[in-house]
């Protein structure tokens, strides 16, 4: 989102008059919903004493002054904002954009937090980040995800400046101690010309369409996208786009330094929605403890009781010159731990951990052997990574409180913030926005608020077969399309006793197809193209990203004309997993409701749907703006 954008005269003609800027800032922020004026206090005034000091830099006559400059831009995936960005063309019309991260410390210690230092900031003495890895976090965001930035190559360069800090503090250029510093960049007191070669280096001549072009981008990931779990593996930094991933990361490092040192127990708290990045997180952690840049290497392992992102992450690490040794060593089922020692690990991640089961016979537990309790005896330090709305069958046992019971249990310190509630979407292309649209349309908010989706095609059909059709088209040009449903059809035959007369999602105007069927592995319905014309349920998808997604909501879920009503009783009688028919009224309209909420946010580009319940699809216009 734009907030302040003008020509880089105009910016410096603003400056000479601080108390006017920082109230038109200020008020275009008000006017674009971006904070309340109350929230924006220590903003006013880094605006106040930052921008004119960079504005005196820019007065020089190396800078074409119909060059364009934007103030606090905000990222569409989340509310991060970047202070200020100078974009135009170099001499060879590649097109450039400079992300300048601004502090107005005056001090910096080092910090126990990996890329953290320690100083005075808006929420006093702590530890914040540092300011240039956070800059290339900005960069990596808009380069990796933004398609317009992708198609036309532009370059993202990013770096900090700090006026007010001596250069006697040389902790904060220390690239071993910081080694993005030496892809971003951080300016200080006294380094006015170095920052003014560096912008003069990349922005020659003015291209105003760059900005626009890149707020308007659809959000698409990067090819390279799947390369940086590679690097995440080796500890190359940083494969995180946030403030919050980054301080997620570097908190477990910080723990599980402090836990061996102490010979204390740890448990970490990281809470985020779906496409939150919670799963980047735990791959950047594994990655940093397994990497001598840790300060020594730590036996730590991953584990998710959702086997559909297990398989998905081992085809990524057979790509990975690390393959053999991650899937040895790194990746693995709940189940191991039935068999383990006291501290036979000194970290465990547990992602997707609302779905840990606590009995579960049958894979190599012994009867009797609880895994959460037995995850807790096997590490120093454990890492959930949970989202309580995404628990889906009653056997999905793990909650914040019962993990905090475990906790007591073991005498395990609990680590919860803030900062470890991840926020910013990285899945779905309309961003946090449509997530919102989401919850409030499944009764998660209380708000009834129409929606303006941007950025993300998401529609809703009255004929299922016209969705179908759609979708295939969908799956020609993009692939990773599929139909996904609910709990809601009967599930009749295995893979060897189905006949192909046999379907089970039977809708109206004709509509007719199959389950999906278990072939070549268990968890092969995204990468088995003849999928396409068979239903998804939410174990071959919870944890798995699709392109596009057709999900069917059958009558589970109505509409009576003020408020949604869950159905337990439509549950299929062939599901034996989720618990739901046998659920009391109050656990089955949760799981309904979480089994929607991940069937609704699969999609990358795009979600279609389609109702069963003809009131509930007009609801849903209606919270679209398409129906009164």
């Amino acid at each position: 989102m734009i907030v302040y954008q003008k020509t880089l005269k105009e910016f410096i003609e603003d400056s000479s008059q601080p108390i006017f800027l920082v109230n038109e800032i200020l008020i275009k922020m008000v006017r674009r919903a971006v904070q309340t004026e109350q929230e924006m206090t220590s903003e006013q005034r880094s605006w106040k004493e930052s921008l004119p000091r960079l504005a005196n830099i820019f007065k020089q006559d190396c800078l074409d002054k119909n060059l364009d400059v934007a103030i606090e831009y905000t990222l569409h995936q989340s509310k991060e904002r970047i202070d200020f960005m100078i974009y135009g063309d170099d001499l060879h019309n590649t097109k450039n954009v400079i992300i300048i991260e601004l502090k107005q410390w005056s001090q910096v210690r080092d910090a126990n937090k990996l890329y953290y230092v320690h100083t005075m900031g808006g929420a006093g003495f702590e530890d914040y980040h540092h300011p240039s890895h956070q800059a290339y976090n900005y960069s990596n965001l808009i380069s990796l995800f933004n398609e317009y930035v992708q198609k036309e190559n532009v370059k993202i360069h990013p770096c900090a400046y700090l006026h007010n800090l001596s250069p006697a503090y040389t902790l904060i250029q220390n690239t071993e101690r910081y080694p993005l510093v030496k892809e971003s960049p951080v300016f200080v007191q006294g380094d006015e010309n170095k920052l003014l070669e560096f912008v003069c280096k990349y922005v020659k001549k003015p291209n105003k369409s760059i900005i626009y072009e890149l707020d308007n981008g659809r959000i698409v990931p990067s090819k390279k996208f799947g390369e940086m779990f590679n690097r995440a593996l080796k500890g190359i930094p940083m494969f995180s786009f946030d403030d919050k991933q980054m301080f997620s990361i570097s908190t477990i490092i910080e723990n599980v330094q402090l836990a061996l040192k102490n010979g204390k127990r740890k448990t970490i708290l990281i809470k985020g929605s779906p496409g939150t990045g919670k799963s980047i997180v735990a791959l950047n952690a594994i990655g940093l403890l397994m990497n001598p840049v840790t300060g020594r290497t730590y036996n730590a392992v991953y584990t998710t009781a959702n086997a559909a992102p297990r398989y998905m992450f081992e085809q990524i690490f057979e790509q990975s010159t690390q393959g053999d040794r991650v899937l040895e060593n790194v990746l693995k089922s709940p189940a191991i731990f039935a068999r383990s020692s006291e501290f036979d690990f000194d970290c465990v991640l547990v992602d997707e951990a609302h779905r840990i089961y606590q009995w579960k016979f049958g894979i190599g537990v012994p009867k009797g052997v609880d895994i959460l309790d037995k995850i807790f005896y096997a590490s120093r330090v454990n890492v959930f990574f949970i989202d309580e709305d995404q628990a889906v069958t009653d056997k999905d046992f793990a909650t914040i409180e019962k993990i905090k019971i475990y906790a007591k249990k073991y005498q395990s310190e609990v680590v919860e913030a803030e900062q470890l509630s991840l926020t910013t979407q990285f899945r779905v292309a309309g961003g946090a926005q449509y997530i919102e649209f989401i919850r409030q349309f499944l009764g998660y908010e209380s708000t009834t608020l129409k929606h303006e989706i941007a950025k993300y095609d998401f529609r809703v059909f009255e004929d299922p077969n016209e969705m179908r059709e759609a979708l295939r088209q969908k799956e020609k040009e993009l692939g990773k399309t599929r139909m996904i449903a609910g709990y809601t059809y009967e599930w009749t035959g295995n893979q060897s006793e189905r006949k192909n007369t046999d379907y089970h999602v039977i809708l109206e105007k004709g509509f007719k197809a199959k389950w999906n069927l278990r072939k070549n592995g268990n968890y092969s319905y995204i990468s088995d193209k003849d999928s396409f014309e068979e239903v998804g349920c939410i174990h071959t998808i919870q944890g798995i990203d699709l392109n596009y997604a057709g999900v069917i909501i059958g009558k589970d879920i109505t509409y009576d004309g003020t408020k949604l009503v869950f159905d337990k009783t439509k549950n299929a009688k062939s599901d034996k997993s989720s618990g739901i028919r046998k659920a009391d009224d109050e656990l089955a309209k949760r799981l309904i409701r979480n089994t929607y909420n991940v069937l609704l946010t699969r999609g990358i580009y795009g979600t279609y749907v389609y109702c069963e319940d003809k009131a509930l699809s007009r609801h849903l216009k209606f919270l679209l703006g398409e129906q009164k």
